[in-house]
């Protein structure tokens, strides 16, 4: 596996590790990039060995200005607080729009679901005048794209205005 480089990767050191808010975690490779920043797989790091490490991700947003920045960590705030919550074990459970329930156990609706991971740690570091970096580790949660789910659920728009209320 190509583990990203340090200039890759502004969290990272030479050898993959990250230190986010007192943490380590080792950057295995990108799982994806966006017009903000990048996120990565990674473990996290322990001093209890263990044959089953954490599997996180850790996202890193390159803000230019200072309202990039105060995004940035609402994003880590707001995922710190449903964290807090455990809203639904972490999940929403919801049928695609477009299935229809009938009766009996082959005639049900195939149920997807909408995780909210668990924050790990967060951190700003500044990079340059009016510049940071916000690191975010959180629970690598197994799934598909968000612009994927919107597109597969076909939801009405107040429908996902009141799925994202709950949230809020």
């Amino acid at each position: 596996q190509r583990r990203p480089s340090a200039a890759g990767a502004a969290a990272a050191d030479a050898s993959g590790k990250a230190v986010i808010a007192g943490r380590a975690f080792l950057l295995e490779g990108i799982l994806g990039t966006g017009s903000f920043g990048t996120v990565y797989r990674a473990v996290e790091q322990t001093d209890a060995p263990s044959d089953d490490p954490k599997k996180v991700a850790v996202k890193e947003i390159r803000c230019r200005s200072d309202k990039e920045r105060k995004q940035a960590e609402y994003e880590a705030t707001l995922m710190q607080r449903l964290t807090a919550e455990r809203i639904g074990g972490g999940c929403f459970r919801f049928a695609p729009a477009d299935s229809e329930g009938g009766s009996g156990p082959s005639s049900q609706p195939q149920q997807r679901r909408l995780c909210c991971p668990e924050l790990l740690a967060h951190e700003t570091v500044a990079a340059a005048p009016s510049s940071w970096t916000v690191l975010i580790a959180m629970e690598c949660v197994p799934g598909i794209p968000l612009d994927e789910f919107a597109k597969d659920a076909k939801r009405p728009f107040d429908e996902g205005i009141m799925m994202c209320r709950e949230l809020l």
